[in-house]
């Protein structure tokens, strides 16, 4: 042996013949049926005599003609056939072809036993897969893939403003000694902020109700786990459920807190001021929170709307619980009507009205109006001091039957001319000094518009603009009512 031969290793070689090229021919199929089982094979794929010749180049040309498109099938029984005569040829079109092909390959096994070899007790055969049942999953578009990339973006976004919900508004805050006038309130929210949070407390008000049936069913109530298998749902989604619902009701209260002091400011102003507001806002927080638990979105009505009438109606029932006397809370409104129908007749009028024209307007006599101002007339302390004259309530009462004979007369001027010195000072200063001048009022005697004008250092003109200006005022309904206490 050659050097050559002794270095090269020894590979077995396998020599492949060169594939034939075959001539594009499609042949008739022939199916015979047997038993059950259906064998379909083909005539002939091509003939030995038959010479391939070698396909033509395309001509590039523009008057070549196309192809056609039809196939030359030759269908023969057995055996190889030489394929000489034109009349065996038939034409077969491509769409009728693809049909029976189609057929074939529906009615065809998935699987095939074939003989793989031979061993030593016989032949064995193994499983051929032709064809999966499974097909792989066609590629999305792009816009296709976008779009289920922005949902998996905004599902991460939701579920961080869950958790963003449930850190912050978990907990309410406890506003049972808070003072209302100097707390801080949080703005009130969007209509699609509320819409939001609303739409998140539905699986909780669900969840409420359910709750509600079967303790009613069971007689006792339900455990988590027989809601949670009521409702087909885990015991950790329950609760997640109801923690994201309470969230949302807890921020809908606190961002919706202004509603119940404009609902004060507008419908008791009376109390406004009163030591009684913190109470009231308290019942109208009640309220609130029972119009943001009926709330519903599907009625088309906004929050604001709905819960100004419960708080309002809170409010009302409140006042006669918690007031010095007890009475039907139908009272309550009842004086506020008295209060607009006041109002409106005064300004129709241009004086104070009487209490028969007051009880026509509302509707009722004058006996039931009595009683309603009676029942209704807030109570004050006799030790409390009076805001214009700082004095206690107690030292302005007289004894009207007498028992301290003329030292109450004398009292009852005393206190007129207290009353008279508040209302002006209530003027500005130089409508105060013209009347006290013009009026003998200072204790130095009446005086002219020339003096007067002299004094201050202006025309007689402006001395009567200042003297009309003062009684415009003293006119006013709330300084006559002060004055005629003491009348």
């Amino acid at each position: 042996m050659g050097s050559a031969a002794v270095q090269a290793p020894f590979v077995p070689v396998r020599r492949c013949s060169p594939p034939l090229r075959r001539p594009f021919l499609l042949l008739t199929l022939n199916s015979s049926h047997s038993s059950s089982v259906r064998s379909v094979r083909c005539s002939a794929l091509t003939s030995p005599a038959v010479k391939v010749k070698s396909p033509r180049k395309k001509s590039l040309s523009k008057g070549s003609t196309k192809q056609s498109k039809r196939v030359h099938a030759v269908s023969l029984e057995a055996g190889p056939v030489s394929v000489s005569s034109s009349s065996q040829n038939t034409d077969l079109n491509y769409d009728e072809v693809a049909e029976q092909l189609e057929n074939i390959y529906k009615l065809s096994p998935a699987k095939v036993v074939e003989k793989i070899g031979e061993g030593q007790d016989g032949e064995f055969g193994g499983m051929r897969l032709v064809r999966g049942k499974r097909r792989k999953a066609k590629r999305l578009s792009m816009e296709k893939r976008v779009a289920v990339k922005r949902k998996k973006n905004e599902e991460r976004i939701v579920e961080d403003n869950y958790e963003g919900l449930l850190r912050e508004n978990l907990v309410l805050w406890n506003l049972s000694g808070a003072d209302w006038k100097m707390m801080k309130i949080p703005p009130v929210l969007k209509f699609a902020e509320q819409t939001k949070l609303f739409k998140l407390m539905q699986p909780m008000k669900a969840i409420n109700e359910l709750k509600e049936s079967l303790r009613n069913d069971l007689q006792r109530e339900p455990s988590d786990g027989e809601l949670a298998a009521k409702i087909n749902m885990t015991v950790p989604e329950l609760g997640r459920h109801m923690k994201v619902g309470q969230a949302a009701r807890n921020k809908l209260i606190k961002h919706n807190l202004r509603l119940v002091i404009y609902a004060i400011n507008k419908h008791f102003a009376e109390f406004a001021t009163n030591e009684r507001f913190d109470d009231l806002c308290q019942a109208g927080m009640n309220g609130l929170i029972t119009s943001i638990d009926r709330f519903e979105l599907k009625r088309g009505s906004r929050l604001s709307t709905y819960g100004l009438l419960w708080i309002r109606h809170s409010i009302i029932r409140s006042i006669p619980a918690s007031s010095f006397t007890r009475y039907p809370h139908t009272f309550q409104s009842t004086k506020q009507e008295i209060q607009k129908a006041k109002l409106q007749l005064l300004f129709d009028l241009g004086r104070t009205p009487t209490e028969e024209e007051i009880a026509k307007k509302v509707g009722i006599t004058r006996e039931k109006y009595q009683d309603i101002v009676k029942a209704t007339r807030p109570v004050y302390s006799l030790n409390v001091k009076h805001r214009v004259t700082q004095e206690e309530l107690i030292n302005g009462i007289t004894d009207t039957y007498g028992f301290r004979g003329d030292k109450s007369r004398r009292q009852s001027p005393a206190l007129l001319r207290l009353a008279l010195d508040d209302v002006l000072d209530s003027l500005r200063p130089k409508e105060n000094i013209v009347i006290r001048q013009r009026y003998g009022l200072d204790g130095k005697g009446e005086r002219t518009l020339s003096e007067i004008a002299g004094n201050l250092n202006i025309t007689k003109e402006m001395v009567r603009k200042y003297e009309l200006k003062a009684f415009m005022k003293l006119k006013h309904p709330a300084r006559l009512d002060y004055l005629r206490k003491y009348i």
